[in-house]
């Protein structure tokens, strides 16, 4: 037996001796029942505060019970209507019924009868909130949101919205955000979950390796000669495909990736049978798409149609209120890891944390924190913090700066090692930090002898 102490009815009834009657029976069971007289004012009520459920009388003055239904039918589909009449005319009950109404208790009103109805009606709207309660849960479970930061509330709220639909996604954050978390959690909470999860990081290949390795290619009689030839598509028929730096993707290939998302076919390279494929696709960005639009470096359609929805993870400088529980998470996968006691953080240390720009972000964060948990005692405290810091973060605005006025070249060799001291030798996150793509930084690299 459902337990509907939480949900909300609006009892909508002119005759008051009887409204207080089935009110107090309902209150029993039920913490939030509100009362009207009329349609009228039952209209005014629920624009109000949508109840879950409304009971009304069928036959009241201003706006009678069908008229009600009707209304609510066209402004508030969602709200079952179970409707309470002494008249067994049939015309009452055809209209009823046309009205699409959820069930119909006959007068004098039996409240055990009615409380059963209300249980029906009540149902799916519990089961419901029962999925959405879990779906928070494994949410915050896997770390994504720690706090009462409010733009966190709304993403947490976007992604358990956003992970049954089909829709495609684009993930904006800066490097170290938590944008692959997020994107694998719209998988694993999705339908699509039984299937294959992929990642294509842009990154990392050349347009033809990117090519062949999405589409595959055909040789022969126009089929794969080997399994490795088939292609990432060929394998991710139902399942999720995560498009990381889609910025990087040559123009030609976006349109391919534009063709496949619109027909949901794609032809593999040397063949002219399209293949079926059904897939889900998210995007993660550091890059300002619009830009790339802008510039002519990304199709304008493949934007359209890759931002259904777009999510944007704040940067941890802007949550500086969670540092202390994200801090304490990290602290104890951490300890984990080594095997040994988690120690205790102190709050001058939490402090100096907070302080912290973290250009990383959380991927920064918690890079320190194991370095910590390694060199720490029972308690981490600020002195910890400022000598396994030293040179990384804690410096002076004026100690970013070069130390004399330099050639533009001297100057770019010079911000381009600063940006891999910052991310210890992390050449992705260095080059997100400088705000060019990872085959541009690499070139650059080569050219000042910088491993």
């Amino acid at each position: 037996m459902p337990d509907i102490s939480k949900i909300s009815i609006l009892y909508v009834e002119d005759e008051p001796e009887l409204r207080d009657h089935v009110t107090f029976a309902l209150r029993l069971y039920i913490d939030n029942v509100v009362t009207a007289a009329n349609g009228e004012e039952a209209l005014d009520l629920i624009a109000l505060n949508q109840p879950d459920i409304v009971v009304a009388d069928i036959r009241m003055p201003l706006m009678d019970g069908l008229a009600l239904t009707d209304t609510l039918r066209r402004k508030y589909p969602g709200i079952p209507v179970i409707l309470c009449t002494a008249f067994t005319d049939t015309e009452y009950l055809l209209k009823a019924i046309e009205l699409g109404v959820t069930a119909y208790i006959p007068k004098p009103i039996d409240t055990g009868r009615l409380l059963t109805a209300v249980r029906q009606a009540a149902l799916p709207i519990i089961q419901k909130r029962e999925i959405q309660r879990l779906k928070l849960e494994a949410i915050h479970s896997h770390g994504i949101i720690t706090g009462d930061n409010p733009a966190m509330k709304t993403l947490v709220g976007q992604i358990a919205q956003l992970a049954e639909s089909d829709y495609s996604v684009v993930v904006r954050g800066e490097a170290g955000t938590g944008k692959s978390r997020v994107a694998e959690l719209l998988h694993r909470m999705s339908d699509r979950k039984a299937r294959h999860l992929f990642t294509i990081d842009c990154r990392s290949r050349s347009a033809e390796q990117l090519e062949g390795e999405l589409f595959g290619r055909m040789q022969g009689r126009g089929r794969p000669s080997t399994s490795r030839d088939s292609g990432m598509l060929s394998e991710i028929d139902g399942g999720t495909l995560l498009l990381d730096a889609p910025e990087l993707l040559p123009l030609h290939l976006q349109e391919r990736i534009l063709d496949l998302l619109e027909k949901r076919t794609y032809i593999p390279t040397g063949s002219i049978e399209p293949v079926p494929c059904d897939l889900r696709m998210v995007a993660l960005t550091s890059a300002d798409l619009d830009k790339e639009v802008a510039e002519g470096r990304f199709s304008p359609n493949l934007l359209m149609r890759l931002s259904d929805a777009v999510l944007n993870l704040p940067p941890l400088r802007e949550r500086r209120e969670e540092i202390p529980a994200i801090c304490r998470r990290f602290l104890a996968q951490a300890a984990d890891d080594l095997g040994c006691v988690c120690p205790e953080i102190s709050p001058e240390a939490l402090t100096l944390l907070q302080a912290e720009p973290w250009p990383g972000n959380f991927r920064e964060l918690k890079q320190f924190l194991r370095r910590a948990v390694f060199h720490a005692g029972d308690v981490i405290a600020a002195d910890d913090v400022r000598s396994n810091n030293a040179g990384v973060n804690n410096v002076e605005a004026k100690d970013l700066l070069p130390p004399q006025l330099l050639k533009l070249t001297d100057l770019e060799e010079w911000a381009i090692r600063n940006a891999m001291q910052t991310t210890e030798g992390k050449k992705m996150q260095a080059a997100e930090l400088l705000g060019i793509s990872y085959n541009a930084f690499k070139d650059k690299l080569k050219r000042y002898g910088i491993s």
